[in-house]
Order: C-alpha cells, then sequence, then structure tokens
C-alpha cells in the first residue's frame, strides 16, 4: 500500500471514527423534533409538511444505513465488514442506502412540485395542494360544502387565510433552502458516479483507486452530514418552524414544573389548562409519533430476555422493565384517553387524573433506577472472569 493511499485510509477512519458518530447523534435527534414539529399544531395541516415528515424518515433510514454502517464498520471493527457474512445482508445493507437516497430526492422533487401548484395561477393546480390529494383520492365531497354569507364569518376566513398564505411562504423558502443545500452536500457523490460511468473501462493503477475511493467516502459522508444539518436549515430560515419549536419546548418545560407541582400541592388553573392541552394533543397526535416510545421498549424487551440467563442480576431486572412498561402502557396511557375522552369530567376529576398520571411517572421513575443499578451490576459481575476448576 501506497503512503497516499495509507494517509488517506487513516483520514477517513479518523472521520468514521470522531465525525460520524456526532452526525449520527445529532441527525437521529434532530430528525425526530423535524417529525415531531410538523406533525404538530398549524403546520400538520399542510400537506407539504407531511412531505417534510417523509423526508426526514428517509433521512433517518439514510443515517442508519450510510451513517452507523460506517462508524461501526470502518471506526471500530477497523475495517471489517459485517455485510460480507451473507450475501443477504449486504444486499439488505445496499438496498436500504439506495432506499434512503432516492427517496429524500423524491420527496424534494413533491415538495418543490407542492410549491409550485400553490404559487400557480391556476385554480385547478392550487387546489390540487391539499391534503386529499396528498393522503390519495378521498370522498368527493365539492357539492357538499357549507358556504358562509355572514360578514363575520368572512373576515375570520380572511384572516385565516392570510395566515395560510403566511405559512405557505415560509414552506416555499424551507423548501428552495432544502433543495439547495442537497444539491450542495450532494455534489460529490453524484458528481463521482458520473465520473466513475464515463470512465469505467479504464484501468485504475496507482495512487488513482485510493483517491476515487476516498472521495466516494467523503461524499456519503456528505450525505450523513446533510441529514443531520436539515433542522438547523429549518430553524434559520422559517419563523413559523422556530415558533413551533419554541410552542413543544415551553410546554415540556411547563409539563415538568406540573408534575412537581402534582406531586406536592395542587394545581392552579394555568397549569391544570396546560396540562389539559398538553395531553389532548398527544392523544391526537399521529401513530408512527408513538415508535419513539415503543421502539426502545421493544429493544429494552429483546435485550433483557436475551440476557435472562447470563447473571442474577440479569434475572432480576426483566420483571422490573416489564412492570415499567406495564405501568406505561397499561396506566399513564389509560388515563391520557380517559382525559381525551371524558368531555363531561369537571376540573377536580381532571385533576385527579393528572395526579394519577405524575404520580405513575415517579414510579416509573424508581424503577428505572433501580434497573440502572441491576445492570451495573450485572455488567461487573459478567466481566469477573470465572475460576478455573482442576
Amino acid at each position: 500500500m501506497s503512503s497516499t493511499a495509507v494517509v488517506l485510509n487513516n483520514i477517513y477512519t479518523g472521520i468514521t471514527r470522531y465525525y460520524l458518530p456526532v452526525v449520527f447523534v445529532i441527525g437521529l435527534f434532530t430528525n425526530v423534533a423535524n417529525i415531531l414539529i410538523f406533525s404538530y399544531g398549524r403546520l400538520r395541516t399542510n400537506i407539504c409538511s407531511w412531505y417534510f415528515i417523509c423526508l426526514s424518515i428517509s433521512q433517518i433510514l439514510s443515517l442508519f444505513f450510510n451513517g452507523l454502517y460506517r462508524i461501526i464498520v470502518n471506526g471500530w471493527n477497523n475495517g471489517y465488514d459485517y455485510s460480507q457474512i451473507s450475501m443477504d445482508l449486504c444486499k439488505f445493507r445496499g438496498y436500504g442506502f439506495v432506499l434512503s437516497v432516492v427517496l429524500s430526492r423524491h420527496f424534494l422533487c413533491l415538495i418543490l412540485l407542492d410549491r409550485w401548484m400553490i404559487t400557480s395561477r391556476s385554480a385547478s393546480l392550487r387546489n390540487k395542494s391539499s391534503l386529499k390529494v396528498g393522503r390519495w383520492k378521498n370522498l368527493r365531497n365539492r357539492g357538499r360544502a357549507i358556504h358562509p354569507s355572514t360578514r363575520a364569518t368572512q373576515q375570520t376566513l380572511n384572516h385565516l387565510l392570510i395566515r395560510q398564505s403566511r405559512s405557505d411562504f415560509q414552506l416555499i423558502r424551507l423548501s428552495l433552502i432544502q433543495i439547495l443545500f442537497f444539491i450542495i452536500f450532494n455534489a460529490i457523490y453524484s458528481t463521482y458516479y458520473l465520473y466513475f460511468t464515463t470512465t469505467i473501462s479504464q484501468v485504475r493503477t496507482g495512487d488513482r483507486l485510493p483517491i476515487e475511493l476516498f472521495v466516494t467516502n467523503i461524499g456519503q459522508c456528505l450525505l450523513v452530514t446533510y441529514a443531520a444539518v436539515t433542522f438547523a436549515l429549518y430553524m434559520l430560515a422559517s419563523s413559523v418552524f422556530r415558533q413551533e419549536f419554541q410552542e413543544c419546548c415551553m410546554l415540556s418545560i411547563d409539563m415538568f414544573c406540573d408534575h412537581y407541582s402534582l406531586v406536592s400541592s395542587s394545581l392552579t388553573s394555568q397549569q391544570l389548562n396546560t396540562c389539559i392541552s398538553y395531553y389532548l394533543n398527544d392523544s391526537h397526535q399521529p401513530w408512527y409519533t408513538s415508535l419513539a416510545t415503543l421502539l426502545p421498549m421493544l429493544i429494552g424487551v429483546f435485550i433483557m430476555f436475551r440476557n435472562i440467563r447470563r447473571t442474577v442480576y440479569d434475572t432480576l431486572s426483566v420483571p422490573v422493565f416489564l412492570a415499567v412498561t406495564g405501568i406505561f402502557l397499561f396506566r399513564i396511557k389509560k388515563y391520557i384517553e380517559t382525559i381525551a375522552t371524558d368531555i363531561q369530567a369537571n376540573n377536580s376529576t381532571k385533576e385527579e387524573y393528572l395526579k394519577q398520571i405524575a404520580y405513575n411517572h415517579v414510579i416509573i421513575g424508581v424503577l428505572l433506577i433501580l434497573l440502572l443499578i441491576l445492570q451495573i451490576l450485572a455488567e461487573k459481575q459478567a466481566k469477573v472472569p470465572k475460576k478455573k476448576t482442576m
């Protein structure tokens, strides 16, 4: 191996070992935040927001199939590729990476097409930019519309149209910035494969092969980086996105303070309304937002039952983890659904529901601390070498 190949390999190993893990963690959390914000409040009523949600999901796939794969193989495993063990695993990894890139381009095109339709002078094109078209064809109900006639209602509709046009303008700016940065971060990856296709018949000798391999690896690392910077682009480009993010953050802070006050004293009317609105919004969230809670639980169940016979602490951890899962699914979720469905409940009844949720959160917190202690003890016992019997 030449000195140039060694230097380039060391640079790429350093990138995958120190840079990509940071990008992966930031990208995973920010794309989940993108999904939650675009599915929250007034943004969720716009079809373009659903395209942005699908774009964030495709970027999460890119983080796993491209970013995490490179971190494990080149950063932590000294170049040993697990996908070479099985041809099916190799095909699955390659398919997942190509799928994530294709889906990102697909939804960017849909975003651009939707913004073009919303700014068109043709009324028929503007009408196609709707949730009905975005969620496939729905029942036709054009003749069943109720047309307002009073002046007050007309003023309200005008105000709503102004707010909607502002949101549309913000999404237009978001889509243009998104496409611009996608072109920038995708330039090396696309240019290299265009170059590779045109020079595929040439024999690569000397340092040409390691240099080309380094360039394509850097191009794919930039694709992973693009998946991690979209949240920052949204924050810088859109005041509506910043406002929705601020409302989500303030709501989380309020809920923390409200739960603290639940344990110590009764709720004020402002705290009660904040908690009720939070859980009402939580009960109306799309189904995929629950994956952020259910996936860690399923992974935890798999790990627990896999190591159940390793040590006695692992055996004790299983009922503790099942208790945490059961309290969340069958106690907390039940009270949240009750708050959303029990319309006739007064303030004292609603406060009692919230207290039960807070108490169950405290129990879960204690059980999680106990679970952490058991896992630390299990790891220590597993690392102790067993004495060989003569």
